[in-house]
């Protein structure tokens, strides 16, 4: 009996302890009673999970702790659900570095940006500087004349007179681009002697057909002032006995100047320029004066063309002056004597 009464005298204490809590007892608290939770107290989650976005404005969320038994100790732990959100702290209260959830977060470093290597200065090429056209292009002329005079300085006057145009743009170049006082020699005399020769072709054209050019203004063509040049009116007689023979002193002129005739020296079929102007001069003379066409010549006696006698102050001494382009060497005393003037027209 004694041994029953001990029996429920110890059912009966153990009926009245309290109940141990259960390690799986789930309680439901809010935020406002639960102990505030940080970043310093939370223990570790996984670092696969991302952090706490953070607001500006704090707000009080509700929260869902775990309390879980220490195996060490009497009181339970509570634990941190993956849906506990952090007390918010507004951003300007951050460190610039801090630990979450197992993490390091650090402000990334301010990135230099790298000055760029200024573009390369491109300079505009000057403006092409104009050259401003001062003396006229004896192209023109070149081409009529090879297109027009045969070498042997027949001219085909027919042809000229059905197509007048190429003759006529040239002589308004010409009319175009006086002589200048800047000009050089050279290139003052080709422009005269070609003026004289173009001017020559377009007097018989004006008038052609004429068998000879001594029928145009009663015998006496080269007296007839109308060729316009630079504001002035020149005759033919002008530009070759008051200008070429007067101002340059050269008789090799009288073999480049052509009068239309069939005894004048034989109109070049090439433009005269400041570059071919000397050797054209020195080849036409000694051709014209070894040409047995115009010229006789023997060691002891010559018969030459009339150009030499009615320009004989230009040629000096003639015996000596055409010892200087013969192939036959004259005497001293050879007997010189001139040949007729053929005034028929040179045309072919």
């Amino acid at each position: 009996m004694r041994t029953l009464s001990l029996l429920s005298l110890l059912f009966l204490m153990l009926s009245c302890s309290p109940t141990p809590p259960d390690s799986n007892t789930t309680e439901e608290t809010t935020a406002e009673q639960a102990p505030e939770v940080t970043a310093a107290t939370a223990m570790p989650v996984s670092n696969t999970e991302e952090a706490t976005p953070i607001m500006a404005e704090p707000r009080p969320r509700t929260a869902t702790v775990e309390t879980k038994a220490d195996p060490g100790s009497s009181q339970p732990r509570p634990t941190v659900r993956p849906d506990v959100v952090l007390k918010e702290t507004a951003s300007q209260d951050l460190p610039k570095e801090k630990v979450a959830k197992g993490i390091e977060i650090t402000e990334a470093p301010m990135v230099e940006e790298v000055p760029q290597p200024a573009a390369p200065k491109v300079e505009e090429a000057p403006a092409p500087v104009a050259v401003t056209k001062t003396t006229p292009d004896h192209s023109g002329w070149d081409a009529f004349l090879q297109s027009n005079v045969s070498s042997s300085g027949q001219v085909n006057y027919r042809s000229i007179k059905a197509n007048p145009a190429p003759l006529n743009d040239y002589l308004a170049e010409l009319e175009q681009y006086p002589p200048q006082s800047s000009w050089n020699r050279n290139t003052a005399m080709a422009y005269w002697i070609n003026a004289y020769n173009a001017y020559t072709v377009k007097l018989i054209v004006n008038n052609y057909p004429v068998s000879s050019i001594k029928d145009i203004d009663s015998g006496n063509p080269w007296g007839t002032k109308w060729i316009k040049l630079g504001g002035q009116t020149y005759s033919l007689n002008q530009i070759e006995n008051d200008i070429l023979r007067p101002r340059y002193g050269d008789a090799r002129i009288h073999f480049a100047v052509n009068c239309a005739a069939a005894s004048c020296p034989p109109l070049h079929n090439r433009a005269f320029t400041a570059d071919n102007l000397n050797s054209t001069l020195q080849r036409l003379t000694r051709k014209f004066v070894n040409n047995k066409d115009y010229n006789t010549i023997t060691a002891k006696r010559v018969e030459i063309s009339k150009i030499f006698d009615w320009y004989g102050s230009d040629f000096g001494s003639v015996v000596n002056y055409i010892n200087g382009y013969t192939d036959t060497a004259l005497n001293s005393d050879t007997v010189v004597t001139f040949k007729e003037y053929d005034w028929k027209l040179n045309e072919r």
